[in-house]
């Protein structure tokens, strides 16, 4: 029995790099599809209209088709990778500031919907490239790590959208809050440069040679490589309902704080706070916990976290958020501390009723990354993993346009309960079928003739 190698300083370097450039991806994801609509809410737009919104995720699904000519082209002696990534950063930047031409206001929704579609466009093209760097760059015993810290950047960069965005939207303004539209998405363009900086100083290591020679005996990456797999349909099913519930939340928390009576200047303290706290926290112990007890324990066990979990929020739901007796004593000391401010106490309830849904869907999210690591071929990295990210994006835009209903038809408990009840329901039947999933793709791995020691 040997043991297990250890990851070196230089790892943790180049893991904490695809960190970082993941937040660039995740952040102008949630800008446009939780922070945005969160600003149209309050400017007065009905939530009916919210279905609008689900166009953007198109791009996340639809990036399938393009995603053979990214995984294979590009300038090698810059990077193959590298090359994609930085041109999608530069035009990225560039379709951001565009929105500063436009406004939040109803009536300018579809001139914002399409310079976004744009964005998004050029932003999952980048992704494509992203994901193929960090399946190609992580050895076997690091995705545990690499998942962990993969997903703490992410919702780094989905608090900063949330939170940070938000805030200067509603402080950072020149004469007033409605001025605060172009400070915001200028903001949004410098950091999605800064973000993927780091990546583009650091050499990009070349293809193992396995795949150099099979790629130059015309094995290139294919979609219907993908689409033949008997293990295709099983996880298709799992990354669909995984990106359904993923987004449920994240893409309305925003409207419904505000339909509880918080202003956006509350809504930005209170997702400033539960994003950057709860969902790192997830992904930290989610990850820490594959990587000690290993996966197939840890799916099992936050089924059961998760009920409690929902449990939590679904009690500051039926309240309105609304502190009950035992609060008491927090509440007088928060408006103790600051007596102009009557709402306090409710905003410092929210975000402890809302903390634990954060953690969990944050660790959903995490097993799932550490699942479709193992699940993708790193034959075609770039492309089995566009095609993982096209079907859990899919269940996103499915969640965009159904949830509004939802929550508009039932109300906002309701929309809670269900989400709730899809979190343990997908992480029980994963957990019950893991075995013969992992099964079907041991020989999928073989008759494809992967093999395992490719890695950089």
């Amino acid at each position: 029995m040997t043991d297990k190698p250890k990851i070196s300083i230089s790892d943790w370097f180049k893991i904490g790099i695809i960190g970082v450039m993941c937040m660039a991806q995740t952040f102008p994801y949630y800008l446009l599809n939780s922070t945005v609509p969160t600003i149209f809410r309050a400017e007065g737009l009905d939530l009916k209209s919210f279905w609008a919104f689900s166009i953007l995720t198109i791009p996340a699904w639809a990036k399938f088709l393009w995603a053979p000519v990214v995984d294979r082209y590009g300038w090698r002696r810059f990077g193959l990778r590298k090359s994609w990534i930085l041109i999608c950063t530069m035009l990225g930047a560039f379709s951001m500031a565009a929105l500063s031409f436009t406004s939040p206001a109803p009536a300018a929704l579809s001139v914002v919907i399409g310079i976004l579609f744009v964005h998004m466009v050029i932003m999952q093209t980048q992704d494509i490239a992203v994901d193929a760097y960090t399946l190609e760059n992580l050895k076997p015993h690091e995705r545990g790590a690499g998942s962990a810290t993969k997903v703490f950047f992410e919702t780094i960069g989905e608090a900063l959208a949330l939170g940070g965005l938000m805030y200067i939207y509603t402080r950072w303004a020149f004469g007033g809050a409605e001025t605060g539209w172009a400070p915001m998405v200028f903001t949004a363009a410098a950091l999605l440069m800064l973000f993927t900086t780091p990546v583009l100083i650091r050499r990009e290591p070349p293809l193992p040679d396995e795949i150099v020679r099979r790629r130059a005996a015309g094995d290139n990456p294919r979609i219907i490589k993908f689409v033949k797999r008997v293990d295709t349909p099983f996880i298709a099913i799992l990354l669909f309902v995984g990106g359904f519930i993923n987004f449920m939340l994240p893409a309305l928390i925003g409207a419904m704080l505000v339909d509880y009576g918080f202003t956006l200047l509350e809504v930005g303290v209170i997702l400033g706070v539960v994003t950057p706290v709860g969902a790192p926290l997830g992904a930290i112990v989610t990850g820490a916990l594959v990587t000690r007890i290993g996966l197939r324990p840890v799916v099992g066990l936050m089924a059961l976290v998760g009920a409690g979990c929902f449990f939590v929020v679904l009690t500051g739901a039926l309240s309105g958020f609304n502190p009950p007796p035992f609060f008491a004593p927090v509440s007088e000391a928060i408006t103790t501390f600051n007596a102009n401010w009557q709402n306090a106490p409710r905003v410092i309830y929210a975000i402890a009723t809302l903390l634990p849904a954060v953690f969990m869907i944050a660790g959903l999210h995490m097993i799932i990354t550490v699942s479709r690591m193992g699940w993708a071929s790193r034959m075609q990295a770039g492309t089995d993993f566009s095609l993982h990210g096209a079907v859990y994006n899919i269940g996103r835009t499915a969640t965009v346009a159904v949830s509004p209903f939802i929550a508009s038809a039932f109300g906002w408990t309701a929309f809670l309960l269900v989400l709730g009840t899809l979190i343990v329901g997908l992480l029980t039947v994963y957990r019950i079928g893991m075995s013969q999933l992992d099964r079907l793709c041991d020989q999928r791995r073989a008759r494809e003739g992967e093999l395992s020691q490719i890695s950089p």
